[in-house]
């Protein structure tokens, strides 16, 4: 997690790269954390697991350890399947990664303190209709991603100004 800050390098946003990773139970469920009311990046917003990606990191590796140090879920590069990459509205990438198998939600031990104050896990479906705020961006990637379609063609879409995604 460190979505969203300067660091000590500064990079434009062409240069910014994130991982995002979505899990899902056996259940059909996929987890989301809301990000605390005081944080710097979209505070009290909603958002899979995910954050930067360091400098020279391989964007898998980046998607485990965010996974890891933002749910204590653990898993191996091969454990997760790329579902695209898409650029953002400033510029930036974001590679999306799905877990190949169920995680069971009794593996999600740990949050970030400061950064995530709830986990949640709700169903596929209900996603378009999730009547929480969600950070920008992250309802059409993770719809596209998980329909099996390519990240990058999701429409983007700023949770402010434009209404849920419709799933047909």
């Amino acid at each position: 997690g460190e979505r969203g800050r300067p660091g000590p390098d500064t990079f434009s946003d062409q240069d910014k790269t994130y991982a995002d990773v979505i899990v899902r139970n056996e259940a059909g469920q996929i987890l989301l954390l809301k990000r605390t009311d005081r944080d710097d990046f979209m505070p009290g917003r909603w958002c899979v697991p995910g954050g930067k990606i360091d400098a020279g990191e391989d964007p898998v590796d980046a998607a485990v350890r965010e996974l890891a140090e933002e749910t204590g879920v653990v898993v191996a590069a091969e454990d997760l399947a790329e579902a695209g990459a898409l650029t953002n509205e400033d510029g930036s990438t974001t590679h999306v990664f799905l877990t190949r198998e169920p995680v069971s939600p009794g593996r999600v031990t740990a949050m970030t303190p400061g950064e995530h104050s709830m986990s949640a896990w709700i169903p596929e479906a209900s996603l378009p209709r999730f009547a929480e705020p969600m950070i920008d961006g992250m309802r059409s990637r993770v719809i596209a991603a998980l329909k099996g379609g390519s990240a990058s063609e999701a429409e983007t879409f700023s949770e402010a100004e434009s209404p849920p995604l419709k799933v047909a």
